[in-house]
């Protein structure tokens, strides 16, 4: 069974808003001009493009991914016996656009972030929470995996 967690956009919401509008304009100067196909391809990677992370239970493998428009998946295989520890943390993520006025809008997004830490550094974020109970619930739940069950919960504080 292979668990697909889409966590990111590539962009923040200004970025996919502009890659919808991008997109818009590219559709209308398709009609007079082939440069329209260059804002149509650019507004939908800014709008469509996300991360995430694919789990596949059989094989004992993570991959974390780039979707490019939102279809091609680029990235690395793990094995999961490289992984040493499970850690939960909170993330907070601040979106920054400012108008015409020169006003600064921040959007902030705060979730609960559920990563496996390996011994040489290596780190893949598995998925995000709302709520600390559901990524605990998340992690015994993959803890009964027979390729993580050896994995425990790191109490050390997040290292950047």
């Amino acid at each position: 069974m292979v668990i697909n967690n889409k966590l990111d956009n590539i962009s923040g919401p200004a970025g996919v808003f502009s890659g919808y509008c991008l997109m818009a304009a590219g559709v209308y100067v398709l009609s007079f001009s082939y440069m329209g196909l260059l804002l149509l391809l650019s507004g939908a990677v800014l709008s469509l493009s996300f991360t995430g992370t694919l789990i596949d239970m059989e094989a004992g493998k993570v991959k974390p991914y780039l979707a490019l428009f939102g279809i091609i998946r680029s990235g690395k295989w793990y094995d999961m016996k490289i992984f040493s520890c499970f850690r939960i943390y909170s993330s907070s993520r601040t979106y920054t656009a400012n108008s015409r006025a020169n006003i600064q809008l921040d959007i902030r997004k705060r979730d609960i972030r559920l990563e496996i830490t390996g011994r040489d550094g290596a780190r893949v974020i598995l998925n995000k929470f709302s709520s600390f109970e559901a990524a605990r619930k998340a992690m015994s739940e993959l803890m009964e995996s027979p390729y993580l069950s050896g994995l425990r919960e790191s109490k050390e504080p997040l290292r950047k």
